[in-house]
């Protein structure tokens, strides 16, 4: 299993590579999509360890997804046609950092376990298409919605591939006990729990992503 400091690093440096082919394409119109992207990359490679047991690498991860939630709030009402009060926009953004930050991680806790349901393929999937509609309802296009939400789990997917390479000693030619937890796509002791999370996934992907 890898550690936050080879996730963290291998985020950054990748997102900032894959964000910089993309601007390098014209797939990026805007400089703040740009960062935007490389930001998402680098959460995403190390978000699935938000459900790790309380340690510091852990509650770095809470704290950058709650600015992260912060500043999609920020995003959206910027958005939003017509003006919000101030007053308004600092509670919005307060109430939204305290859910993350303190009701979020006791949630997670209470419904999966480190390398559970949260650490799995089908989950990277949900996040990056939530993100996706996330974009989609604040007016950006299909593509660029679709890009940053890529991002998102790209970093996300990173962060397994690499726990997965950690659980293999190439040299010693012996694979650790935790090979196989990390690219998860399903999981027989918790089977409901997987298949409640494929059918959310379906329900999100035909319901709120534009088809034709």
């Amino acid at each position: 299993m890898a550690n936050f400091r080879t996730h963290l690093t291998a985020g950054t440096i990748t997102g900032i590579i894959g964000g910089g082919v993309c601007w390098q394409y014209g797939f990026f119109l805007k400089a703040s999509h740009l960062i935007i992207a490389i930001g998402l990359f680098i959460i995403g490679s190390i978000l699935p360890d938000i459900d790790a047991e309380s340690s510091i690498p852990t509650k770095i991860v809470v704290s950058l997804s709650s600015f992260l939630a912060v500043g999609l709030v920020l995003v959206s009402i910027a958005n939003i046609n017509g003006s919000i009060e101030i007053v308004v926009q600092t509670v919005l953004c307060i109430v939204t950092y305290i859910l993350i930050k303190y009701l979020l991680p006791k949630i997670l806790s209470s419904i999966t376990y480190h390398r559970g349901l949260i650490h799995s393929v089908p989950m990277g999937i949900l996040i990056s298409l939530v993100l996706m509609v996330y974009f989609l309802s604040i007016d950006y296009e299909i593509f660029m919605a679709g890009l940053l939400g890529s991002f998102l789990g790209g970093g996300f997917f990173l962060h397994l591939m690499l726990d997965e390479l950690y659980s293999v000693n190439i040299f010693g030619a012996r694979i650790k006990s935790s090979f196989g937890t990390a690219l998860q796509i399903f999981s027989f002791t918790q089977p409901i729990r997987y298949i409640l999370l494929y059918l959310v996934i379906g329900y999100v992907y035909f319901n709120f992503i534009p088809h034709g």
